[in-house]
């Protein structure tokens, strides 16, 4: 359901503070990106120089001998796959800034798009910095159609082609495969310019191990597995997924072995990330890195967000809380809502260790609100427009009368 225009415009307002609070995090995975597009060219230069003839052949793959070769428009089919993907959990994620959650993820936290698109960043940064050290250090024959390397009749017959030159494996007396092999689609840079600024996410060589396509796909699924698990979006794209597999190793730009480790290496590297650096989500988190501090007006029920310290105050809708400053019940056929320390004006920027019981016995005899703290479940109720807070650990019950605020 689309949101009122000024709570759209707070959601932009939260959005744009945590992307000030994390600009050097985006910084760094821009640069990540750019290192990553200069080490694909330095990787593609190192195998014209150093790969001899007979190691520029492609290697036998079991997925190649049963799968068939695809060409012409068909091997672009991947690469827009999975630009799609991530187009895919982008809208995602920018949808949350006008759209309200599902009714049925009202307790969850609000999935705010800066966050989800940052752990997207960093996850692809860190494992582009691992495969980076992986197809540097040990260089293998690509086979995909700009690559592929075939001996000729022509050099079959040269009398002048001499056996150590073709089977030779150290290169590093400087004899390169011979040029006669190559791909009419070979075309390594050339220069310190081209190693630097040319930017080609199809077209290289050398750059193997493990799949970038496969990478970019699984951290594609983890996030929306993560921030938008419905049952649909998880169907989506786990099929899109097993087609990008098949349409990567039918276009022969990656081997299995290549796409196999990236199927458990970007898995593993983004529960480390997320076990490790969690979001901060919480309104403990918002305020205390970001400066974004949530308060609440009991008495008419709204709720307000300072986005700095002594800044100005704008409304937000409960669906905008976080999840531990807002809880619902439904009690006969209305909805209730309680959430976090509801004394009128008091800040609700809580620490990350407050946890929240959320077993309620919630009455409400003339519009008064409570929330209960405990680990036994706690019984409040209020009789006339007033406020309780039970902070006990031991169930007990705290009753108010008339228009009085009790904490306990």
């Amino acid at each position: 359901m689309l949101r009122q225009r000024k709570y759209i415009l707070s959601q932009l307002r939260i959005e744009l503070t945590i992307l000030l609070g994390d600009k050097y995090i985006f910084l760094f995975c821009i640069i990540a990106q750019l290192y990553h597009s200069i080490a694909t060219n330095v990787v593609y230069l190192m195998e014209a120089k150093f790969l001899s003839s007979a190691q520029r052949l492609p290697l036998w793959d079991l997925s190649y001998h049963y799968l068939p070769e695809l060409h012409g428009w068909l091997w672009s089919v991947s690469d827009i796959l999975i630009y799609c993907m991530i187009a895919s959990a982008a809208v995602l994620a920018l949808l949350t800034i006008p759209l309200r959650p599902k009714p049925s993820l009202s307790h969850t936290s609000p999935p705010f798009a800066t966050l989800v698109l940052k752990r997207f960043l960093v996850t692809v940064s860190v494992l582009q910095s691992l495969r980076i050290i992986s197809f540097t250090t040990t260089l293998l024959p690509g086979s995909s159609h700009q690559c592929l390397y075939t001996v000729t009749d022509e050099m079959n017959s040269d009398e002048n082609l001499t056996i150590d030159l073709f089977t030779s494996t150290s290169p590093a007396d400087g004899r390169a495969a011979d040029s006669r092999g190559n791909s009419v689609d070979w075309a390594p840079p050339q220069s310190l310019s081209e190693v630097l600024f040319r930017v080609d996410s199809s077209m290289g060589c050398g750059d193997l191990m493990f799949s970038s396509h496969t990478i970019f796909a699984v951290t594609t699924a983890c996030t929306i597995f993560k921030y938008f698990g419905s049952r649909r979006n998880k169907v989506g794209i786990s099929v899109a997924l097993v087609v990008l597999i098949l349409l990567t190793l039918m276009s022969r730009k990656h081997y299995t072995i290549d796409v196999f480790t990236a199927l458990y290496v970007g898995p593993i590297v983004y529960e480390l990330l997320w076990v490790k650096f969690p979001d901060c989500a919480t309104g403990g988190g918002l305020k205390d890195r970001y400066g974004i501090v949530f308060e609440c007006d009991s008495r008419n029920m709204m709720s307000f967000v300072v986005l700095k310290e002594g800044g100005e105050r704008f409304e937000v809708e409960f669906q905008q809380l976080p999840k531990e400053l807002k809880r619902r019940k439904m009690t006969d056929g209305d909805e209730g809502f309680i959430y976090g320390a509801l004394q009128a004006g008091e800040a609700l920027g809580l620490s990350d260790d407050d946890e929240y019981d959320m077993d309620y016995n919630y009455s409400d005899g003339g519009g008064g609100i409570g929330i209960g703290r405990s680990g036994s479940g706690s019984s409040i109720s209020s009789a006339g427009g007033g406020v309780a807070q039970d902070d006990s650990g031991s169930g007990e019950e705290n009753n108010e009368g008339e228009g009085g605020l009790e904490m306990i």
